[in-house]
């Protein structure tokens, strides 16, 4: 990890990339508190409307973007992409600062941020390769993974702090403000690594990223408990605003212990998960279980705190678990499609999270927010538990990463 941090157009990429995703996770629970706190009385169906809005450009710009990615120099699609948000983040802040959001607004703006983080989330990830020498390529890609998933949980932290301490339009602005810091990284940093833009190659067409996952047996099993788990499990955005708020009465200070705990799981987490560059199948598994099970237990918890607590083991097994899938996928595919295996990946990590979100929306408005949380909990166990049989057949325990199926 050490040797990678010291290549500085490397080093500079990985804070820049994790300060804008930072950013961006501190503008969608602003806008998730905002819809339940002051825009709607609590409503579930809100929430999981926005949460869609926020993440269906993903499942249906991913493929073009990973075609792109795999032609054009990423760091000028990445520069126009910050330029973009940068806009979108400025324009929510302004209206809220102003007095004049409206549900609507909300509705608009989350659409128009899940577009520039259908280019954001996939261009960040294929650029590594052009950054460092070949050697350093995977643990470049954990790093980079790792940053990824450690700014969602730590955005919402820092979004609950900044919403409690000056109020929601300041969480928004701080978005705008980690887009420009984004755009000069991506107009200056350099490449240097191990693959430049003449390597890349459009062979296969758009589909080719998705056909090379769904041959490979043993990335198919991976991505069934993915699925549920970042589509049904992962909505703490919109759980965790309703059991502040509504479950134990708690104002915004709630909200943002909340966050806290998350974030400092994730932290513990992102330590843990640099460790593994090279990740098994069953060690997906086990940390997919794991996530499961204690998102059950969370939903029984009795007070703000041990949620709070139990929320610190949860965030630990949410980055462990995503950042091995996204090094496993990532470190399989071969360089020239690298770009769509990618969009691919987060085509089906994040596009499926529209239809979660308004799943456990309408759990939440029908059944209370505990629901929402034990719903996602089981149901990503019962997605580690189906393959789990096939894993433990056809895996041996020291499979790592394999090409082949």
């Amino acid at each position: 990890m050490r040797r990678a941090l010291r290549f500085a157009p490397f080093r500079l990429w990985i804070i820049a990339s994790f300060v804008g995703n930072t950013g961006t996770w501190m503008q969608r629970v602003a806008q998730d508190w905002i819809v339940a706190a002051d825009l709607t009385d609590g409503s579930g169906a809100a929430l999981g409307l926005v949460g869609a809005l926020q993440f269906l450009p993903s499942l249906v710009l991913s493929p073009i973007v990973g075609h792109l990615a795999d032609r054009y120099p990423q760091r000028r699609l990445i520069a126009a992409a910050q330029a973009c948000g940068l806009v979108v983040a400025t324009a929510q802040g302004a209206l809220m600062l102003a007095g004049l959001l409206e549900l609507w607004h909300v509705y608009v703006l989350a659409l128009l941020l899940g577009v520039v983080s259908a280019f954001d989330a996939t261009l960040r990830q294929t650029v590594v390769d052009e950054l460092l020498p070949r050697p350093l390529v995977p643990v470049g890609v954990s790093l980079s993974a790792t940053a990824f998933t450690l700014a969602a949980l730590v955005g919402p932290a820092v979004s609950g702090a900044v919403i409690a301490g000056a109020g929601a339009a300041w969480a928004m602005l701080a978005n705008a403000l980690s887009y420009g810091i984004m755009l000069v990284v991506a107009l200056v940093v350099r490449p240097g690594g191990a693959r430049g833009p003449a390597a890349r190659s459009t062979a296969g067409g758009l589909l080719a990223g998705v056909r090379f996952l769904l041959a490979r047996r043993a990335v198919t099993a991976m991505l069934v408990p993915l699925v549920v788990v970042s589509a049904i499990g992962m909505q703490l955005p919109i759980t965790s605003p309703l059991m502040a708020s509504v479950e134990f009465h708690r104002s915004a200070t709630g909200y943002s212990i909340l966050t806290a705990a998350n974030a400092l799981g994730s932290l513990i987490g992102s330590v843990r998960a640099t460790r593994v560059p090279r990740p098994t199948l069953r060690f997906i598994l086990v940390c997919g279980g794991l996530y499961g099970a204690g998102a059950s237990v969370l939903a029984v918890m009795p007070s703000l705190w041990t949620y709070a607590a139990v929320l610190v083991a949860v965030g630990v097994c949410t980055v462990v678990f995503t950042t091995a899938c996204q090094v496993f996928v990532q470190m399989s595919a071969p360089a020239p499609i690298r770009g769509r295996v990618v969009a691919a990946y987060i085509a089906i990590y994040l596009g499926t999270v529209p239809a979660g979100s308004l799943l456990v929306g309408w759990v939440v408005e029908v059944s209370g927010a505990r629901w929402g949380v034990a719903v996602g909990g089981l149901a990503s166990l019962a997605a580690v538990l189906a393959v789990a049989p096939w894993v433990a057949r056809a895996a041996p325990p020291g499979v790592a990463v394999r090409r082949s199926a």
